[in-house]
């Protein structure tokens, strides 16, 4: 009976090692993203490369193996890449294994602006500029400056843990 044991707690720390090794390289792609942009019409691309980061990290599945005193960092974790990834209601409605683009994110429905697509709005900006600066600030730079924090406060956590 101790032997089984053995066999699945190292089972799980091997999980748990591989697991970490994703979650470095995700923090790693999310820092290489560096400082929110300035100018609005940035702040829609800054947006299609942090979703492409968390939608692959979501492809290749949540993580489930950290220690049970990181439980709950697990679970917030897990939460953020959800809502931060591909979702059929939310911002990023791609398919799994589909890359992220201005045609197929979606941004809008704040401040009594409709939802379309970040192509559409930013064609719509050119004329009207003071809507991309709405959507940028107002609705795209909250969302990813949460996830992103949390994101790397998290990754922090997990990676200072043996």
């Amino acid at each position: 009976m101790q032997k089984r044991s053995f066999k699945h707690k190292s089972n799980n720390n091997a999980k748990w090692i591989k697991e970490r090794e994703r979650i470095s390289k995700l923090k790693c792609e999310i820092e290489s993203l560096g400082e929110f942009p300035a100018y609005y019409k940035d702040a829609f691309q800054y947006a299609i490369d942090f979703f492409n980061i968390i939608s692959s990290f979501q492809d290749d599945g949540y993580i489930y193996n950290a220690p049970i005193k990181l439980e709950d960092a697990q679970n917030e974790f897990n939460k953020h890449i959800e809502d931060a990834g591909r979702n059929e209601f939310g911002f990023n409605r791609t398919k799994p294994g589909e890359k992220v683009t201005l045609e197929n994110t979606y941004w809008g429905n704040i401040y009594g602006i409709s939802t379309f697509s970040a192509a559409h709005l930013l064609y719509d900006y050119e004329h009207n500029p003071p809507l991309g600066v709405v959507i940028s600030y107002m609705q795209i730079r909250p969302f990813i400056k949460l996830h992103m924090g949390r994101l790397l406060n998290l990754c922090n956590i997990f990676l200072s843990q043996n």
